[in-house]
């Protein structure tokens, strides 16, 4: 059995599709289905149901897909410290990002002045994957395999555009707005999350015209008139936009906490121990924001 089977099975038990796989995995189809078929071969028992043209994990690609991960973590672990302990101050954190903020390009910045030795690879954040050392996220729930340290807190704002009826108000409740249409984060983002729970605690279903986490763009849409939108006020505050306002909301949850998390009980490299002490001492450094 080789390593390289392994990382094929779990790209493809993840993505059920062998085509798709093959193409992330930058090999043919071919392939990829041969190294498959071999791993089952080796086993001694199919993985896969196979339906025509599609596959679905089974029962036994289940159980082994969880040793097959668990398997290739260590090994990424065993990889990391025998870099720690070889070639010192070197290396680089993999960091995931579920938050969209303007503090991320500062804190990566500071990283790499105190620390020019070490590189910093921002990775896609996949929930229970063993391919990220630290993961920036506002996600109030996370898996019990991961742990977290609070960073820091932050209001959610209502952004509208200042010709709105309502923009000479302070404060804002979501029940005066629940005619309106609002551009929201995608359904998988931390932001989002925390979003639609302020919309269940204000008991409204808001009506969704566009979904995007892109501040240029929910900018220009709330400045135009064409829909509002809910901000974190730490990076929608630090600047000024034109022909918009940002309004405290009136509703109990309008608020996130973004936090650094990690895998529970596993080995963290030089890098990212390092990574993860600068950023909580630079957040503890950072005032608080007022809207």
């Amino acid at each position: 059995m080789e390593l390289a089977q392994l990382s094929y099975f779990i790209k493809v038990a993840e993505l059920e599709h062998v085509t798709r796989a093959a193409e992330e995995l930058h090999m043919a189809q071919p392939a990829l289905t041969k190294a498959i078929r071999q791993l089952e071969k080796e086993l001694n028992t199919p993985l896969f149901d196979r339906l025509g043209k599609y596959i679905r994990l089974n029962e036994n690609g289940r159980i082994f897909l969880k040793y097959a991960t668990e398997a290739l973590q260590l090994l990424e672990e065993g990889k990391k410290q025998l870099q720690d302990t070889t070639d010192g101050k070197k290396g680089s954190v993999q960091l995931a990002i579920d938050v969209h903020t303007q503090d991320v390009p500062e804190l990566i910045m500071k990283f790499k002045e105190n620390f020019p030795e070490f590189n910093v690879a921002i990775v896609p954040y996949v929930e229970g994957s063993y391919h990220h050392d630290l993961c920036l996220t506002s996600m109030p729930v996370i898996p019990q395999t991961m742990e977290r340290v609070c960073l820091y807190n932050e209001e959610l704002l209502l952004a509208l555009p200042d010709s709105h009826p309502l923009a000479s108000l302070e404060t804002i409740h979501l029940q005066s707005v629940r005619h309106e249409s609002f551009i929201m984060a995608p359904v998988s983002s931390s932001l989002r999350v925390i979003t639609d729970r302020c919309f269940a605690m204000a008991g409204i279903q808001p009506s969704i015209a566009l979904e995007s986490e892109d501040p240029i763009l929910v900018e220009r849409m709330v400045s135009a008139g064409q829909l509002l939108a809910i901000v974190p006020s730490r990076s929608w505050t630090s600047s000024a936009y034109s022909g918009i306002v940002l309004r405290r909301i009136v509703n109990a949850g309008s608020s996130r906490t973004v936090s650094l998390c990690w895998m529970k009980g596993h080995y963290l490299s030089c890098a990212a121990e390092r990574f993860k002490e600068l950023a909580i001492q630079h957040y503890k450094e950072k005032p608080s924001v007022s809207v």
